[in-house]
């Protein structure tokens, strides 16, 4: 199996012993990092290093959106 197949992330899920909503999913392809983990229940974090990253109306919009994996240490959703 391989991404953007929901069997992947759920193989992910069941290796790891997660939830789906306890896992942020990071990434740097929409269809394959958003897309995909968004299906089986995983918050996303799109890596636009580029800031050209747009969504039309229609698709799915990641959680997150950054530039760098730095961006992550400051992110709010890590913290409990």
């Amino acid at each position: 199996m391989y991404k953007p197949d929901p069997l992947f992330y759920k193989e992910i899920l069941r290796k790891s012993g997660w939830k789906a909503d306890e896992c942020l999913f990071v990434g740097d392809s929409y269809v394959d990092d958003v897309c995909g983990p968004w299906k089986v229940g995983m918050k996303t974090a799109l890596i636009d290093r580029k800031g050209t990253f747009h969504i039309n109306e229609t698709g799915r919009k990641p959680d997150y959106v950054i530039r760098t994996l730095l961006e992550l240490e400051n992110m709010k959703c890590f913290i409990e």
